[in-house]
């Protein structure tokens, strides 16, 4: 297999955050982001989920409909096109170009804690009359908001978070479990089921716990109910949740969630952003030199293929899982 030309479908990255906050940003900036459109068209990378990412504030409204619209600016300039949902059985990527969607990482950006809670859908709509369709909405980010609690908050869901699941039931948008808490996921899942809601279930840009401890990785049991649901978990390139030292250890995730029974059900989620500025000089350096951009899918790749890594499950984790699950949820 020549894994150099696998095309990419990337469930995760923060281009939108960086172009709508730092001053003078590009998106052809490669010093800066490691999502910049060279390293992307360089990895191959044909399909990008472009996430409107808004931290918990009185302004998260405001910059994720600013994000919204910068989406919508870039699909009228090269390489960037829209991915749509009119034609989900023509989805092969294009040489020389990224089709985008949009998802939203973390609810604060569609209604901010103090608002009327009804205020959410005219914002989601206002927002989307900016991008299309949305792959995937997570309720929170780090910390508890309104509507549950995040990766490093104790929280469950909410009630104005069982209202949004109420609300999202069959409009053919996923739930995000990349920045739960434990019981926040639990307790969506749990939500749904009793509810009888037709929501699918992802982790967007999440590793799996027991290869590294950390609590943005996912435990078995969350693996297993998004694998059950025939969601999508997508593999993440941050050194914090792959291993302190050896990045070939990513290797071992994606090995892993096959193990686990998630060979229809990884992707990649790779989750570049800028870290000019980055305000936790501790976690430095971010990125592995061998995973910080882009241009290095291909060597996951060459990677997985020289440990034996089957040719089917190696182009399935490309972008064959995450073009099904589109099939799926917008059929």
């Amino acid at each position: 297999m020549t894994t150099d030309f696998l095309p990419i479908f990337d469930l995760h990255c923060d281009l939108l955050y960086y172009l709508a906050t730092v001053p003078g940003a590009d998106s052809g900036n490669t010093e800066e982001i490691g999502c910049a459109w060279p390293h992307m068209l360089a990895g191959n990378v044909q399909w990008q989920t472009m996430a409107i990412y808004t931290p918990i504030g009185d302004e998260s409204v405001t910059l994720g409909l600013e994000q919204a619209k910068i989406f919508d600016q870039l699909t009228r300039q090269d390489p960037w096109r829209r991915l749509s949902e009119k034609s989900p059985e023509g989805q092969e990527g294009k040489e020389g170009k990224v089709a985008m969607i949009a998802s939203i990482e973390n609810a604060s950006g569609i209604c901010t804690e103090d608002e009327p809670l009804d205020n959410c859908w005219s914002h989601l709509e206002d927002l989307q009359n900016h991008t299309g369709p949305l792959f995937y909405i997570s309720l929170t980010h780090h910390y508890e908001n309104r509507f549950g609690g995040g990766n490093y908050a104790d929280a469950g869901l909410k009630d104005d978070g069982k209202v949004l699941l109420d609300f999202l039931d069959q409009k053919k948008i996923a739930v995000d479990l990349a920045h739960s808490s434990d019981a926040l996921a639990f307790g969506i899942i749990d939500h749904i089921e009793k509810r009888g809601l037709d929501i699918p279930i992802i982790a967007s840009h999440s590793n799996f716990r027991p290869v590294c401890d950390h609590v943005r990785n996912l435990p078995d049991e969350l693996a297993k109910e998004i694998i059950n649901r025939q969601g999508l978990i997508g593999m993440n390139f941050l050194r914090d949740y792959v291993h302190d030292t050896k990045p070939e250890i990513l290797l071992d995730h994606i090995k892993y969630g096959w193990e686990l029974g998630a060979t229809d059900h990884l992707a990649f989620g790779a989750d570049f952003f800028c870290v000019k500025n980055f305000p936790d000089p501790s976690r430095f350096p971010l990125f592995f030199p061998e995973l910080d951009n882009a241009t290095h899918y291909g060597r996951v790749l060459k990677g997985l293929v020289g440990s034996g890594a089957d040719d089917q499950k190696v182009a399935s984790l490309c972008n064959q899982n995450a073009l099904n699950f589109l099939r799926r949820m917008w059929k």
